[in-house]
């Protein structure tokens, strides 16, 4: 079956790096650090809990 969108191709090639991670072929990914990232990862708690919150208020659905 030949790949007919970029949403495919992008769906296709990540199923590629997942298995070529499994088999050690390729390294697994690196996760981001730095201040950059531990201020996004701030940023991302600060959100969930800001919008657990919120789905309790019935403001959210």
């Amino acid at each position: 079956m030949a790949l007919r969108g970029h949403d495919q191709l992008h769906a296709g090639l990540g199923l590629l790096l997942d298995v070529l991670r499994e088999e050690r072929v390729i390294a697994e990914m690196l996760l981001p650090t730095g201040a950059i990232a531990d201020e996004l990862n701030r940023y991302h708690a600060h959100m969930r809990d800001a919008l657990g919150r919120l789905s309790g208020s019935g403001l959210v659905d």
